[in-house]
């Protein structure tokens, strides 16, 4: 990884039947995060379980935290390591926005296809809002020229399908193209 964060990986003895739920708990080390001079990154640990069908659901979201938002993000992280695949909706591949699009209708709530629609159907965060997770955050020339979405899994970082050769990851959020940031499911 480009930046100090560490991934913490928690083992939930929740048992219901022969099923066992993961939570992920993403906390920034001393030094900072790929969000570095991104304002507004506050420090949150959501509950997920992996979502390997397409109606997978999360664990209870925290205080404030979107149901919806939950299920999208557990969506999405049961993806990783799905390749990139431009103009992908899955299952075989995705694109930045196929990703999100197909995330977010996994919890009920349709998006438009592409980044840059992404972006302007909002509502848009203002500059310094604390981000959370399953927030959008949009990269690009400007608020006109946006080319790429990812999904804030925690403080600096989010879940995106970033480009031809690679696969969904969790990555940081990039610093240089940021143009702002939505929350479709408030």
């Amino acid at each position: 990884m480009r930046t100090p964060v560490r991934l913490l990986f928690v083992l939930l003895g929740l048992v219901a039947g022969s099923a066992v739920c993961l939570s992920l708990g993403v906390a920034s080390l001393a030094g900072g995060t790929g969000g570095a001079g991104l304002p507004g990154l506050g420090v949150v640990t959501p509950a997920l379980s992996p979502a390997g069908a397409a109606g997978a659901t999360a664990a209870a979201p925290a205080a404030g935290e979107s149901p919806v938002a939950a299920v999208a993000l557990s969506w999405a992280l049961g993806r990783l390591g799905t390749p990139y695949r431009w103009g992908g909706e899955g299952p075989g591949g995705f694109d930045c926005s196929g990703l999100v699009q197909a995330a977010f209708a996994a919890a009920g709530l349709p998006l438009p296809r592409v980044a840059q629609d992404q972006f302007d159907v909002g509502p848009r965060l203002a500059r310094g809002a604390t981000l959370e997770p399953g927030d959008l955050v949009f990269f690009g020339s400007s608020t006109s020229g946006v080319d790429h979405v990812g999904i804030v899994t925690g403080p600096g970082e989010m879940v995106d399908a970033p480009h031809t050769g690679a696969v969904v990851r969790v990555e940081p959020i990039f610093s240089n193209g940021y143009v702002g940031a939505t929350r479709p499911a408030p």
